[in-house]
């Protein structure tokens, strides 16, 4: 608890987890509320949203390497393209740029089980509700805020909860993608188990940190089980 580096790595895995799942949240949500309407190849829209997390891990961080690569990147390309940015950034390679290059993968990655989850609740609300909205005059804004969003809490919930425990555990995306650094930007704790066990071989230290990380994910199990218990009662 006096290791200075330990609570950097505790706040870069809180801020991770909360900056990824936050963002899968809104555009998963986003996107269902979207791939609910009706449209022509919805059906195949649907299955294409899923192609991300389909994908193996290494194949998206293959991919996403060479779409942040600084010489010939697409992602640089169309940012110097669009007046965004003067010349090419080596995204993966600068402590200011790395942490929300990795947050924008992890976003990419799971997003789509934000929005399997959220459209299965979306297609079990009642329409009625809808159609008297409609009649007493409430807008598409008005309908989203007194309806949908309310319907949606609970599940929102159970998701952020869910998504919250997988992503303060998750390791791959960031070890293949920057294996910690540069200069430590990404260090979370699952690296920093992994530096320290098998990195220095400090094994008793690793071990400690891994048992933190246990009991922080069961304190927000712990969350989880009280709303599924709330929910049953």
């Amino acid at each position: 608890l006096s290791n200075g580096e330990f609570w950097r790595s505790l706040m870069l895995s809180s801020f991770w987890a909360g900056a990824t799942v936050g963002l899968q949240i809104i555009l998963g949500t986003a996107v269902a509320l979207l791939l609910h309407q009706p449209f022509k190849g919805r059906s195949m829209v649907r299955g294409l949203v899923l192609f991300p997390y389909m994908m193996p891990v290494v194949s998206v961080v293959l991919v996403w390497m060479l779409l942040y690569n600084a010489l010939y990147g697409v992602v640089n390309w169309l940012l110097v393209q669009a007046g965004i940015i003067a010349a090419p950034i080596a995204w993966l390679s600068q402590p200011d740029s790395a942490f929300w290059a990795v947050v924008f993968v992890g976003v990419w990655k799971y997003f789509p089980f934000v929005v399997v989850i959220v459209l299965a609740r979306l297609q079990v609300i009642p329409q009625d509700l809808y159609e008297a909205a409609r009649i007493d005059g409430a807008g598409a804004w008005s309908r989203f805020v007194d309806i949908t969003l309310p319907q949606l809490r609970d599940v929102l919930l159970v998701v952020a909860l869910l998504r919250t425990i997988f992503m303060f555990n998750n390791f791959e995306i960031i070890f293949l993608l920057t294996g910690g650094g540069p200069l430590k930007a990404t260090m979370t704790l699952p690296i920093m188990v992994y530096e320290q066990a098998f990195g220095i071989y400090e094994l008793g230290r690793g071990s400690t940190i891994a048992v933190v990380m246990f009991l922080i994910l069961i304190a927000v199990m712990s969350i989880y089980f009280a709303f599924l218990r709330k929910e049953d009662a």
